[in-house]
């Protein structure tokens, strides 16, 4: 018997990737891959990505964390989002 596959959280920091969050999506899910989640961490977006996060959010495994202005980066945006991940191993990917 094999052991069992652990869960898998997707990081993906944003800023002003509205035009990219669906194809990302699309592309994680025709890998077939197994996760747990895909968590959207985004540095205030002005483009609409955090609407596409949200609309995506009512049909797959993905959450939304919005930061605040003095909350910016990607390397906090990645603990951020690590800290928050409920899957046991942590995927971090760009989003472009």
């Amino acid at each position: 018997m094999s052991p069992p596959t652990p869960s898998i959280s997707i990081i993906v920091s944003t800023l002003n990737e509205a035009e990219n969050i669906g194809p990302l999506v699309s592309q994680i899910l025709a890998t077939g891959v197994p996760f747990h989640e895909i968590v959207f961490v985004d540095d205030r977006s002005t483009d609409g990505t955090q609407g596409n996060i949200r609309a995506l959010a009512r049909d797959h495994r993905v959450r939304l964390i919005e930061r605040a202005a003095g909350e910016i980066g990607l390397a906090s945006a990645i603990m951020t989002g690590a800290t928050a991940a409920e899957g046991e191993l942590v995927v971090v990917m760009d989003a472009d």
